[in-house]
């Protein structure tokens, strides 16, 4: 697993996916570090193809695997799987997870699912930043600045101080 997740996180991923496929049994680490590296390196087909084997072999994901394949429905625009990956994270108890939640809402809304992003902002028990920001990129994205700038505001209103990524995306 430690080779796997070296070999991926420095971009050699046919090297990790040589040691991934030597490996006696998968668990969630390596194949977590397999779909981690392919985030990385922008490989969103073959981030689904480990999820896929996951399932396969009957291994839960934990919540950073899910965030990322999240990113991998995200980067390839397929809200179909992604709506399958939301189903997933609900079934395995992940609903309430930060982390998730809000991968939830950047690939709703760059999928242009302004309101199944917008339910998953609002489902989150509690928000950072990276959850305001995806919810204002995904208004700005689809040209919805009104709802944008009022998220803008409630941003403000809890005393969270806008970055780089807020003002770009207002």
């Amino acid at each position: 697993n430690a080779l796997v997740d070296m070999y991926a996180k420095w971009g050699s991923l046919l090297d990790a996916f040589l040691v991934f496929n030597t490996l006696p049994h998968h668990d969630v680490v390596s194949c977590g570090s397999m779909i981690t590296g392919y985030i990385q390196h922008e490989n969103w087909f073959s981030a689904c193809k480990i999820y896929e084997l996951m399932h396969q072999k009957d291994i839960t994901p934990d919540n950073i695997s899910f965030a990322c394949i999240l990113k991998a429905c995200s980067g390839l625009e397929s809200v179909h799987l992604g709506e399958l990956v939301h189903d997933d994270v609900i079934r395995c108890g992940f609903g309430k997870d930060m982390l998730i939640g809000n991968a939830l809402v950047d690939m709703y809304a760059k999928c242009g699912r302004l309101q199944e992003a917008r339910h998953s902002f609002d489902q989150l028990a509690s928000k950072n930043l990276a959850s305001w920001n995806a919810m204002m990129t995904g208004y700005a994205q689809c040209d919805d600045s009104f709802p944008a700038l009022l998220l803008f505001q409630c941003l403000q209103d809890e005393g969270i101080h806008p970055d780089k990524i807020t003002i770009k995306s207002l």
